[in-house]
């Protein structure tokens, strides 16, 4: 986080490190480091660096979630794989580096929330501390159970390799903890942070996220409803007092990802960047930028979306050309290079093959290095909780005029058509408008594979995505979870010889 990450590098490992039952040499150690507030602060602060760290969703969280897209494209084998399907359990590009650095994380938040009580501090402060802490627990094993299903449930901090060896949880006791974890979240956080603190979770995220985790049950593999009509009470909460939680929603689309607006009043949870060099920055406008990008770094041009969906929002949509780079300007050489255009010598180059995809443009920082950008990583937005609001006002009661009018609330401030009731008849109807309208709205933003799964559309993606049917990839049901990594496969006992069906 801006305001604090510099302070990191003395505290991340003791914030989340193991003993092992070593002999401690180090005049630093977990037994004499949490004794004040400000190490409590710092254990908490480590967390959240777990987010920060570069490849975490540059390379690893971005290839899992948007490159299933259908509309999703990439010039790259390390990136399509992810698109068609040929991914395996031994993948060590990104599914076992992610495995890996979401258990880091929550390790450093159970060492925080086991050892922050024992301090001698201010008690309020303390239960706001383990509550942060709680969150950010939910949050990764959130990903991880929509990700891989039965995972792991580490709930203590790690000391010894009994500790890291545990079988797969259910699903249901999986969701049970997170719940747990926010509903707590949600009664001890603040409504509302200092400016010192901003960008640090609050109340609202809390409520926000337990009702992202309720309506993710209602769908598949669940399909458990018994939470809609919690969610939809705590999104009305947040609707109807934004004040009170510092949101809204911003006039104008481009301003949320403006690199001089950050932490704007649409900002439900984002992860904060720095260009200080090693690692507290993103690399995500170089990574995913065209070659010779004019906004970040040199472009490794990584991929983007296919023409087909560039074309599919309205033409007064002004969220595509927030979102994709149709043409651009190359930085040194001045060339314009316009998407599935050939150049004037008649050759396609990178940018002219539509085989490629269509570069992001959502973040820019003309004056990053390569890897490290000031861009922050938008996890949350306030126009989800309107999404989820029409969503669920659908599941609860049907079209009705609420539900079209929380949808075109999106819509108009995008200055796309709105939709009269006609365009839905049924609940089955409206939930299709809802899926095309989360991927106009959050395209890029880390969404795409969970609403995905959640709506049931594996199968759809597969048989109509464009990389899939390049390739020729058939639908299989493994193809509904990622495999468990077999780095986690073949060195924990206790979870060899169950692995996903199929992989």
């Amino acid at each position: 986080m801006k305001t604090i990450i510099n302070s990191l590098i003395l505290v991340l490992l003791l914030a989340g490190c193991t003993s092992l039952d070593e002999e401690v040499y180090s005049e630093l150690s977990p037994n004499n480091f949490y004794v004040s507030e400000a190490d409590a602060d710092a254990a908490v602060i480590a967390i959240y660096n777990g987010l920060n760290r570069r490849p975490f969703h540059d390379t690893y969280f971005t290839s899992l979630t948007f490159m299933p897209a259908p509309h999703a494209a990439s010039r790259l084998p390390v990136r399509r794989m992810f698109s068609n399907y040929t991914f395996d359990s031994s993948n060590f590009q990104v599914i076992g580096p992610y495995w890996a650095a979401v258990y880091d994380m929550i390790n450093r938040a159970n060492t925080a929330i086991g050892r922050i009580p024992d301090i001698e501090m201010n008690e309020t402060l303390k239960e706001q501390l383990v509550a942060e802490a709680k969150w950010l627990r939910a949050y990764n094993y959130f990903n991880l159970v929509r990700l891989f299903g039965g995972v792991p449930l580490l709930l203590k901090e790690t000391k010894s390799l009994d500790d890291i060896n545990q079988p797969r949880a259910p699903v249901e006791q999986v969701y049970h903890a997170i719940i747990e974890d926010l509903k707590e979240a949600a009664e001890k956080l603040p409504a509302s942070r200092a400016e010192d603190k901003k960008g640090r979770v609050t109340a609202g995220t809390a409520k926000f996220l337990l009702a992202k985790v309720y309506l993710t049950m209602a769908g598949k593999p669940m399909d458990d409803d018994s939470g809609l009509q919690e969610a939809h009470d705590l999104l009305s909460d947040l609707y109807a007092n934004k004040g009170k939680y510092g949101y809204d929603l911003l006039n104008n689309y481009a301003d949320i990802f403006d690199l001089d607006n950050e932490l704007n009043a649409e900002i439900v949870f984002a992860v904060q960047q720095s260009r200080v060099v090693g690692g507290q920055g993103t690399g995500m406008a170089h990574i995913w930028g065209p070659l010779r990008s004019p906004f970040g770094g040199t472009g490794q041009y990584h991929g983007g979306c296919t023409q087909e969906f560039y074309q599919s929002y309205d033409a007064t949509d002004v969220r595509r050309d927030v979102t994709w780079l149709e043409r651009y300007t190359a930085k040194g050489t001045n060339q314009v290079f316009v998407f599935g255009k050939p150049l004037p010598n008649g050759n396609l180059g990178p940018y002219g093959d539509p085989r490629n995809g269509m570069a992001q443009a959502k973040y820019q920082d003309p004056a990053m290095n390569n890897v490290d950008g000031e861009t922050d990583i938008i996890i949350y937005r306030f126009s989800d909780v309107i999404l989820m609001l029409a969503e669920i006002e659908n599941e609860l009661n049907g079209p009705n005029a609420t539900a079209f009018d929380y949808l075109n609330e999106v819509r108009e401030r995008a200055h796309a058509d709105t939709y009269d009731q006609q365009a839905a008849n049924t609940p089955e109807e409206f939930r299709e408008l809802i899926y095309k309208e989360r991927f106009w709205e959050f395209s890029f933003e880390f969404h795409e594979v969970f609403d995905i799964r959640r709506m049931g559309k594996v199968q759809e993606t597969i048989e109509t995505g464009f990389e899939a049917q390049l390739f020729g990839t058939v639908y299989d049901p493994k193809f509904e979870l990622y495999p468990i990594p077999l780095s986690e496969i073949q060195t924990n006992p206790n979870i060899a010889g169950h692995q996903n069906p199929g992989w």
